[in-house]
């Protein structure tokens, strides 16, 4: 009766973001299912929300003075808005989750930072696994 090993590290067993997503999108009843699903789309919306802010800064188009001032207000009250709607999404699928009794899909810290991070891996998951 000699002691069985895992052959995988113990690291390896950890899921995925996407994976705790499609847990979760199992788990709960049909007509919350695009709730999850939304988690990720919001996060795709928020970085490319990002990429239009970021952009608008740098200021690539020589805009002056108010022209300037005014597009990078419009690009980031449209980043805020959809940094908020992410926010919503991903504290809507937590309550899900401890409702259906799965892994959480978001365990970090209330910082809006640390939930643009997480929008970000979302969507490096995505992409790096893309078909």
């Amino acid at each position: 009766t000699g002691v069985q090993t895992c052959a995988l590290p113990i690291w390896s067993l950890k899921m995925t973001n996407i994976e705790k997503i499609k847990q979760l999108a199992g788990a709960v009843d049909a007509d919350l299912q695009e709730d999850v699903e939304s988690v990720i789309l919001n996060a795709g919306i928020y970085v490319a929300a990002v990429t239009t802010m970021e952009c608008a800064a740098m200021n690539l188009q020589n805009r002056k003075g108010e022209d300037y001032r005014s597009e990078v207000s419009r690009t980031d009250a449209a980043r805020s808005r959809a940094h908020n709607a992410f926010i919503d999404s991903v504290n809507f699928a937590n309550k899900l989750a401890d409702s259906f009794g799965v892994e959480k899909i978001y365990t970090g810290g209330p910082e809006r930072r640390n939930y643009g991070d997480f929008a970000f891996a979302i969507v490096k998951e995505i992409y790096d696994n893309r078909q």
